[in-house]
């Protein structure tokens, strides 16, 4: 009798596995449009540097042209390079809004209530090699005062630290979400 209830199961479950999708092949083309970019100073032109990985540059992508997807969510975020450029390769064709969050003034800011106060991302197309720049305003400019040295095992670098952007450009852009104060300073 157990033999038969497990061959029972057994035969619902191959027909049940048998007549799902799981083993179908799929039929679409792998990833393989690029967006490649780098991020500069709106003043300046110069690339804005910046750490790698998840205290840097982020960059983030959502693709409003797959159709079977009302409610579209966030491809993966990828980060910029430490001199401010960024590059996936790994792509599908579409359009995509593109988000970049980082130590600049931010380019996309929502209220309290998730009302849109400042919009600065981009829709793009990207279809093959797609290249763009963005020109942002970062809260602070580093320089060399002189090239760094080496005596024995100490490494000795003169940096300046300046306020890339003015103190009113900053807070005109954060308030909006952080009820930004001037006893913050």
């Amino acid at each position: 009798m157990k033999k038969i209830q497990m061959l029972s199961i057994a035969a619902v479950g191959a027909a049940w596995l048998g007549g799902c999708s799981l083993f179908e092949l799929d039929n679409k083309d792998l990833p393989a449009e690029t967006l490649r970019g780098r991020v500069v100073d709106a003043a300046t032109g110069e690339p804005v540097l910046t750490d790698q990985g998840g205290e840097g540059i982020r960059v983030r992508l959502t693709e409003k042209s797959y159709k079977g997807n009302a409610n579209p969510t966030h491809n993966p975020d990828f980060f910029c390079r430490p001199d401010g450029t960024f590059q996936n390769t790994k792509l599908f064709k579409g359009t995509y809004t593109v988000q970049l969050d980082g130590p600049f003034v931010p380019l996309y800011v929502e209220d309290a209530s998730g009302t849109p106060q400042r919009d600065e991302t981009r829709t793009i197309e990207i279809s093959g090699v797609k290249e763009e720049t963005f020109e942002v305003q970062p809260f602070l400019k580093v320089e060399w005062v002189e090239e760094p040295s080496v005596a024995g095992n100490i490494l000795t670098a003169k940096i300046r630290v300046t306020r890339a952007t003015p103190f009113e450009d900053c807070k005109a852009a954060m308030s909006p979400i952080t009820g930004y104060a001037d006893s913050w300073l």
